[in-house]
């Protein structure tokens, strides 16, 4: 039967749920009591499935912990998460500062659960990180660990891969779906995020979800928004198109699964409001749709599309994120949906409420050439160490703007036009324009009269 506790500071309660042919009985009540009963007959048992799993994904959602079972199958489990509220806590709230750790180290280490020894370890070589003997300890603890620490997880690992563990836990974690019977990405997404090895995740990458019949990723962002976990979270990629660095399989089905003009993406008022600590976001997808950006603690943003929409131009324009380092916008080609024009980035061209970027990419679009003459005299350029003109169709008229200003590029880093439609003697227009620039291979075809492309459309 499976089993699903709820704990924090104020509460301690748990969840049973047990299907029967047609009939369903749920058992609720705090821990320790027998609690309440209720059973439920439906129409027929293809019905009362659907009740079934819906009610377990219900209690997934609410922050319950799945201790047996995921919703289909009935599993044992055999690690009993210690639990330390207060200690989490202390954790979430700063998870750089290693003496909390330490105090949660010692606490794990006395309910005897094996992540303790596991931050003692960790804990010792961040102090000596060159101690090789220390750096096998280590590894060879997480290699005897290693069915405990996803228990209960075991038959989703074609589907998510634990990229960086840190003191026992789950600091960064890849999750896709490469196949249609497999379980949707939402929902192990949760199940996952229930783990108790999954406290303290800190960075996702989402995607693809091939069980839909168009690859959507709003109602990822919209449950990542209703759960507000996980609270360590500073890092988020959603939109991933394949899976082989899951798979680990040379299979070209993994690669690209869907193109990215057939998926879509965006995200809501709400998930910018319960993830206020996000400093890198990439949001790769078909016609993003978002509907405002305020992140005070943003350093890095990159929206990957074919076509941006006008709507959605203006709402990157006009983000409020004062400590931004590093801007990359992918236009796309109007035929995929972009729209918009050089007027819709005047607030970027502004350097409104952008004084730490130091890289701005706007790139992958139709008008790189407007874009070059309103650079020119931006007062964005000044601030800048890198700026991307790349995967679009910037022509000779672009260079020769870019070279008639030579002077306003002298104090770049890098100057980045690979992969527009300029000529080869272009090239020499753009020579000496800053310290490194970037002239890559070119493709003359993008800008034709009959046919403009981005590289980055369908």
């Amino acid at each position: 039967m499976p089993r699903a506790e709820y704990r924090d500071d104020k509460a301690s309660k748990y969840w049973l749920i047990e299907i029967d042919g047609s009939e369903i009985t749920t058992q609720w009540g705090r821990i320790g009591s027998t609690g309440e009963i209720k059973t439920s007959e439906y129409a027929d048992t293809i019905e009362a499935q659907q009740h079934y799993e819906k009610q377990i994904d219900a209690k997934i959602n609410e922050g319950y912990e799945l201790l047996v079972g995921d919703g289909v199958e009935v599993e044992s489990r055999t690690e009993v998460s210690s639990v330390n509220p207060q200690l989490e806590k202390i954790i979430i709230a700063d998870p750089e500062k290693l003496e909390s750790w330490l105090v949660y180290g010692d606490w794990l280490q006395a309910q005897q659960d094996p992540k303790g020894e596991l931050l003692a370890l960790e804990a010792a070589l961040l102090a000596t990180p060159n101690d090789k003997d220390l750096q096998v300890k280590v590894k060879a603890a997480y290699q005897k660990h290693e069915t405990q620490l996803i228990v209960g997880l075991e038959k989703y690992q074609k589907q998510f891969k634990v990229v960086e563990w840190y003191m026992g836990f789950m600091k960064s974690v890849r999750v896709g779906t490469g196949d249609e019977d497999e379980m949707g990405l939402d929902r192990l997404l949760s199940i996952i995020l229930n783990h108790p090895s999954a406290k303290f995740i800190q960075k996702l990458h989402l995607g693809p979800d091939v069980t839909e019949d168009i690859m959507g990723f709003e109602s990822t962002f919209d449950l990542l928004a209703e759960r507000k976990t996980p609270q360590t979270l500073i890092e988020l990629h959603v939109g991933e198109r394949d899976l082989d660095d899951v798979r680990e399989s040379d299979d070209d089905y993994y690669n690209a699964l869907w193109d990215i003009s057939s998926t879509e993406v965006g995200f809501k008022k709400s998930f910018c409001d319960a993830f206020p600590r996000l400093q890198k976001l990439t949001v790769e997808g078909g016609y993003p749709q978002l509907e405002t950006l305020v992140f005070p603690e943003m350093r890095e943003f990159k929206v990957y599309t074919g076509g941006l929409p006008q709507s959605t131009i203006k709402v990157i324009a006009n983000a409020t994120w004062p400590k931004i380092e590093k801007l990359e916008i992918l236009f796309g080609m109007e035929n995929y949906g972009f729209s918009g024009s050089v007027i819709d980035l005047v607030p970027i061209f502004a350097a409104k409420g952008l004084p730490k970027l130091t890289h701005l990419g706007l790139m992958n679009a139709e008008i790189t050439d407007a874009i070059c003459e309103a650079v020119v005299k931006s007062r964005v350029l000044p601030q800048l160490k890198t700026l991307d003109l790349s995967m679009g169709c910037m022509t000779e008229k672009g260079a020769q703007i870019l070279s008639e200003n030579k002077k306003m590029f002298q104090h770049l880093e890098t100057l980045n036009v690979d992969d527009n439609a300029m000529e080869a003697s272009c090239e020499a227009l753009l020579k000496g324009l800053c310290k490194n620039v970037i002239f890559g291979s070119q493709e003359i075809d993008k800008a034709d009269e009959d046919w403009v492309y981005t590289s980055v459309g369908e």
